[in-house]
């Protein structure tokens, strides 16, 4: 540590208290997604299809564009370190400019609806179902960026606690709302929509109030926009390239799958579904390691920041082989939960299989991706992940090219593989990094 600099609590007290409200307000997103697949594949595998198209095209615009939230929680903890837990003006307006990019995103959704969609599913009410769950969900978006900015915001900040709380509320107001619409109303695909529709708008009322933060309009969105102007451009080009490679490889391998058949693609969108569960809950490593990393950056804590990346990469690795060891003992149990439908039961037994191995590599590459974004090395960031995809999407080419079909056993080896290199070379990423603050820190 330099001389003169201040030391960070890297306490497992401190780690605990950023990580486990993390584990929660990173998990609880996901579950929005397996609540809306657990309870749509009891209507039936059509619809639970149409969903997963449908959430596959919402993700594919939604993370690239809300991809900057990664480098809001390193701001938000520096700025902890330099001027306390808040900045009126810096909240305002980065939960505006992701106001800003909403309307994009909307915009890109509504497209995707029209025009991409009903040519990627195997039969035209799939189709027509996934579309319709586009436009609600278009509609949602101002309130959902709004929400993920604050939600950044308050774990970098330290109040990751708030967050968890916050998100569950939600989480719970839209199961509420889906059980309504999907099996009182019989709405479907439409109803898990509209409980999204509603349970957001709710939630990101309730936080700008909470937080002082007015309506965003467009005079002071654009206010905002120009302030943050050098934030954004150093910042949201890369990450939203980076996160067009993980989404080209997670919705990608989805629509890979929708041409083989309503069963592969109804599987496999429920396996990658759980493995978003349980691999987003790394980010309750990955958290802390971008927090502290940030603030050991910012006073020159370089013995902070070596002791803060291994020990949390370690951590990951036993972590998930606990958890694969447990989804692979309890698989049977896990599948009859989200379908009664035999025929695909026996088949998610497989997946959880594949997803249970994946988990290890997931963890290594969550906790890099954190303490990456505390160096702010998005363009490394892009790099990674797009190294991943290539990877994927060639052996996607050499499967379909030598076997001529890929089936719901079969496109888990390009995952698996897509997952891997993520891991590899996020980590020498990471060492690199580490190298070169170990020079700027003597």
């Amino acid at each position: 540590m330099a001389e003169g600099a201040k030391s960070i609590d890297i306490s497992f007290r401190r780690i605990i208290s950023i990580g486990v409200p993390s584990l929660g307000s990173v998990i609880l997103p996901q579950l929005y997604q397996l609540t809306d697949a657990s309870i749509v594949g009891h209507v039936g595998t059509k619809y639970l299809g149409a969903l997963g198209l449908g959430q596959s095209t919402v993700s594919f615009i939604f993370a690239p564009l809300i991809s900057l939230n990664f480098a809001v929680i390193s701001r938000a903890a520096r700025e902890r370190v330099q001027e306390g837990t808040r900045s009126e003006s810096s909240v305002i307006d980065t939960t505006n400019s992701f106001v800003a990019i909403s309307i994009l995103a909307a915009l890109l959704l509504v497209i995707g609806g029209l025009l991409v969609v009903p040519h990627l599913a195997p039969t035209r009410e799939v189709g027509r179902s996934a579309a319709n769950y586009c436009y609600i969900i278009a509609l949602s978006f101002p309130a959902t960026f709004a929400i993920s900015s604050l939600m950044a915001r308050f774990n970098g900040s330290g109040k990751n606690v708030k967050a968890m709380i916050v998100l569950l509320s939600s989480l719970l107001l839209n199961l509420g709302l889906e059980v309504i619409f999907v099996f009182i109303l019989r709405l479907n695909v439409v109803g898990s929509a509209l409980g999204t529709l509603i349970a957001d708008f709710t939630t990101a009322l309730w936080l700008l109030r909470d937080q002082d933060v007015p309506l965003p309009s467009p005079r002071s969105i654009l206010k905002s926009l120009k302030r943050e102007r050098e934030f954004i451009g150093i910042a949201l080009i890369p990450l939203i390239s980076r996160s067009i490679f993980l989404v080209l490889a997670l919705s990608g391998s989805i629509y890979v799958a929708g041409h083989f058949g309503t069963l592969t693609l109804a599987t496999y969108s429920l396996g990658e579904t759980l493995w978003l569960a349980l691999g987003m809950g790394f980010d309750a490593l990955a958290v802390p390691a971008q927090v502290i990393i940030s603030e050991a950056r910012e006073v020159g804590d370089l013995q902070s920041a070596k002791v803060i990346d291994k020990n949390l990469t370690l951590a990951g690795i036993a972590i998930a082989v606990l958890i694969g060891a447990l989804a692979i003992l309890l698989r049977s149990a896990i599948a009859h939960l989200i379908t009664p439908d035999k025929k695909l039961i026996a088949h998610l037994s497989y997946v959880i299989v594949a997803v249970a191995i994946s988990l290890a590599p997931t963890a290594v590459s969550f906790v890099a991706d954190g303490i990456i974004a505390a160096f702010d090395d998005y363009r490394a960031l892009r790099v990674t992940t797009a190294a991943s995809f290539f990877v994927m999407a060639i052996s996607f080419t050499v499967i379909i090219a030598t076997v001529g079909e890929v089936t719901y056993r079969s496109i888990w080896i390009p995952f698996l593989l897509w997952i891997a290199t993520r891991a590899v070379a996020s980590y020498f990423v990471t060492l690199r990094l580490m190298r070169r603050f170990s020079n700027t820190a003597i």
